[in-house]
């Protein structure tokens, strides 16, 4: 009926095929998700926006008394207080901090890009993917497409100079990762390109 089209409409749009959710900070939605289950999604208020930050809130004033957390982790609290608080979306800090402790691991992809986030020490992993601006999650996730993306994709450094210096790379790592992105590791004389001219390249297309 027209009730439960306008809800499906308020609740879900799509983004090629993951789910996206329709609140603003999408990418906090989908670790909601994620931990809260879809259904506790479904059910939230019109705006989300109760639940948005009595979970935000919560969370701060969890790390707060939680010193030895953060120390352990290395987070820094103020940074993601003011996600939390102060800004409308959270960023790569907050969802650090998120899956640390309530022990998610998530692996975000972007292209041929991935970035993982979570101690990894358990088998739970979740997929979210940003795509047009907006961050959508893979209701999926099976052990093939893991091993798919870290086969066929890069992983970078999270909140950290995305690759590593050239020294920490090998030439031959540097070819694969080019090959990866698509990107030609010949030169105008069809020789393969050296070293610093792979990474280079990595950088720029990165």
């Amino acid at each position: 009926d027209t009730k439960n089209t306008k809800n499906l409409n308020k609740k879900e749009t799509k983004i090629s095929k993951y789910f996206v959710p329709t609140f603003e900070d999408t990418l906090f939605w989908c670790f909601y998700i994620f931990y809260k289950g879809r259904n506790v999604y479904e059910n939230s208020s019109n705006s989300g926006f109760k639940e948005e930050k009595d979970f935000k809130f919560s969370f701060v004033d969890s790390l707060k008394q939680n010193p030895d957390f953060t120390k352990q982790h290395k987070i820094k609290y103020f940074d993601v207080e003011n996600e939390c608080v102060n800004m409308k979306k959270i960023g790569f800090t907050t969802l650090i901090a998120l899956c640390l402790y309530y022990k998610i691991n998530i692996i975000l992809v972007k292209d041929k890009l991935y970035y993982k986030f979570g101690d990894f020490f358990n088998d739970r992993i979740e997929l979210i993917y940003l795509e047009n601006g907006k961050f959508g999650l893979n209701e999926t996730t099976t052990k093939e497409k893991i091993d798919f993306i870290e086969k066929n994709y890069i992983e970078l450094q999270v909140n950290k100079k995305p690759l590593k210096a050239i020294s920490g790379y090998t030439a031959s790592e540097l070819k694969i990762m080019n090959q990866k992105l698509g990107l030609s590791i010949y030169n105008d004389n069809q020789k393969v390109k050296v070293k610093k001219e792979l990474y280079d390249q990595l950088i720029k297309c990165i």
